[in-house]
């Protein structure tokens, strides 16, 4: 494909996703030549989180354009810590937990990057003694260019170790490594990398003495994924949006992604999504004429849990989403349950059929007493597995309880919530 890193870097910047580059034209020069891009990403839990789904989207791109790529888990660095955005030091994680981290990351990013190349930092130091990491790495990495840096200076009143003082020397002879045994010349990474980037291009540098002005090297940052109130992206109530469905279930994440704010949903598509800028466009062409129908949001869902997941899970979870807000609760499955109870205040309470449903409701403390519990029957404002209660002495029956275990309340128009026994 002629021109195809001028496409690809141009794309990048349509969709507003790059902080910082080093070089343009060098990164273009060095993409359009088949020299490689990498991205790391460490193994500080079991799963990838929607925030780094920026960074994978980037790759799905460079396949679209014929990019060439080399994916880097850090089994090394895992075992430290970055040291980047973080106010204090972080807790090390014990080997054991890394190794189950970094195969959970890796089967993530199979599946979603099938015939990507992915390497585990560990093996560049296998035979390297503390010595040699002195000798080869510390060498060419001067204390006070350290220092300056934004990673290392804002820790310094809060206190920083040598552990994570030494992250950057190793990420830097990553890309050193990279560079002479895999072709590569470009490295990408999220807004607070910048530092560790530009060691990385500094220390091959120095350490192969090439002049500046002859160094194909270069580097470019992600903008930081924030949403319109300011607060960091992929984060929940509950926590942050997991790509395994152990952690967090697709029904979580669609939920999550369908109830984004108009100016999100349309930032997010841009970042997230691999639908082409002109596909982008007409979404929002088309969201703009009737933003009460949320087009831009179920695009937005469509496309990442489809991606991430599979497209019958897609469909799956939109009908659950329907039912429930049809309030039809009868056709659900204990798979389906099981799936979707965790978006609803869960409450644990034995019970019984034959007790008085208000009874129930102040047991299990959804009123606060058996009158405000009658009062809203009264109203017509309580219904159970989404039948009606209009009777304030009405008792529980099986028609009221799912799977002998669950009991969902719908209080009002909108709040929900599940008993379980």
């Amino acid at each position: 494909m002629e021109n195809k890193a001028n496409l690809f870097i141009q794309e990048l910047l349509d969709r507003n996703i790059i902080q910082d580059i080093t070089n343009k034209e060098k990164v273009i020069n060095a993409l359009n030549k088949d020299r490689k891009l990498y991205v790391g990403f460490d193994p500080s839990a079991n799963s990838l989180h929607l925030g780094n789904f920026v960074i994978i989207n980037i790759l799905s791109l460079c396949i679209k354009y014929d990019i060439k790529f080399v994916i880097i888990i850090g089994g090394m660095t895992g075992q430290i810590g970055d040291p980047s955005g973080k106010k204090e030091e972080r807790k090390l994680l014990d080997t054991n937990q890394v190794l189950k981290n970094i195969e959970g990351i890796k089967t993530q990013l199979q599946n979603l990057l099938p015939n990507a190349k992915i390497i585990n930092n560990a093996d560049f130091y296998k035979n390297k003694t503390i010595i040699d990491f002195l000798r080869d790495i510390g060498k060419y990495v001067n204390i006070s260019y350290l220092l300056n840096k934004e990673i290392i200076k804002s820790r310094l009143e809060t206190g920083i170790s040598f552990t994570e003082f030494s992250y950057s020397l190793i990420q830097a002879n990553d890309f050193y490594e990279l560079h002479h045994n895999e072709d590569v010349d470009v490295e990408v990474g999220g807004s607070d990398q910048w530092g560790n980037i530009t060691i990385g291009i500094d220390f091959i540098n120095k350490k192969d003495m090439i002049p500046e002005a002859q160094s194909t090297l270069s580097g470019l940052t992600v903008k930081l994924l924030l949403k319109s109130d300011g607060t960091k992206f992929g984060k929940s109530e509950k926590g942050a949006i997991y790509l395994s469905e152990h952690l967090t279930s697709a029904y979580t994440m669609y939920q999550f992604l369908i109830n984004q704010s108009d100016a999100d949903a349309l930032n997010l598509l841009n970042f997230l999504t691999n639908y082409s800028i002109n596909e982008i466009q007409e979404i929002i062409t088309i969201h703009q004429e009737k933003p009460f129908v949320r087009f831009a949001q179920k695009k937005l869902a469509q496309n990442l849990v489809s991606r991430i997941h599979s497209m019958q899970t897609f469909e799956k979870v939109k009908q659950l989403s329907e039912m429930i807000f049809k309030n039809d609760w009868n056709n659900l499955t204990l798979k389906d349950i099981e799936m979707i109870k965790n978006d609803f205040p869960i409450i644990k309470q034995d019970f019984n059929q034959g007790e008085l449903i208000v009874d129930l409701l102040t047991k299990a403390k959804i009123f606060k007493s058996k009158n405000e519990a009658k009062t809203l029957i009264n109203q017509g404002g309580i219904s159970i597995n989404g039948i009606k209660v209009n009777d304030v002495n009405l008792k529980l029956d099986k028609e009221f309880i799912k799977f002998n275990k669950y009991i969902f309340i719908k209080k009002g128009k909108q709040e929900i919530q599940i008993i379980e026994k």
